[in-house]
């Protein structure tokens, strides 16, 4: 079942799997949120070493 499911997502454009979650890649927030949660790793990262 998960490899059908799987293939079913490789057939999907990078918008319309994001929009699955409820994201939308043309709006500047998408983008935003994802800097950010990039800051966040680094910043976890920097903490650890």
């Amino acid at each position: 079942m998960g490899d059908l499911l799987f293939l079913l997502y490789l057939e999907k454009s990078p918008e319309e799997l994001v929009a699955f979650a409820g994201f939308d890649l043309s709006k500047e927030e998408f983008w935003q949120l994802g800097m950010k949660q990039y800051e966040d790793f680094v910043s976890q990262l920097e903490e650890l070493i």
